[in-house]
C-alpha cells in the first residue's frame, strides 16, 4: 500500500483530532498529506471523537475518563494498530469511490 510509510503520521493526526488536542482542520493539521489520506483521517477521527464533552471515554473500548492528552496517548498506545486498520480500510473505500466517479 502506498500510504504505509505515512501510517505513523496518519495515526498521530487521528489521535490529535479525535482527542481535541488539534485546534486546526485536518488539512491544516497534516498539510503535506494527499487529499484522500486527509479525508480518511478526518472520517476516522470523527468516529473516535468522544460524544460527551466533560469526560472523555474511549470510543473503541469505553475506558476512561481521560483528559485530552490522556485520551490522545491512549489512542496512540493502545489502539494504534486498530486506527491503522481503520485508516487503511477507509483509504481503500475512498479510492473505490473516486475510481467510480472517474469512470
Amino acid at each position: 500500500m502506498p500510504y504505509e510509510a505515512l501510517m505513523p503520521r496518519l495515526v498521530d493526526c487521528v489521535a490529535r483530532i479525535a482527542s481535541g488536542i488539534a485546534r486546526k482542520a485536518p488539512s491544516e493539521e497534516c498539510p503535506s498529506l494527499p487529499k484522500i489520506a486527509v479525508e480518511a483521517v478526518e472520517l476516522v477521527a470523527n468516529r473516535l471523537a468522544p460524544q460527551a464533552a466533560p469526560s472523555l471515554y474511549c470510543a473503541l473500548c469505553s475506558r476512561g475518563p481521560y483528559t485530552r492528552k490522556g485520551y490522545y496517548l491512549h489512542l496512540k498506545r493502545v489502539h494504534g494498530n486498530d486506527i491503522k486498520e481503520e485508516i487503511s480500510s477507509e483509504i481503500k473505500r475512498l479510492e473505490q469511490v473516486y475510481r467510480g466517479h472517474l469512470e
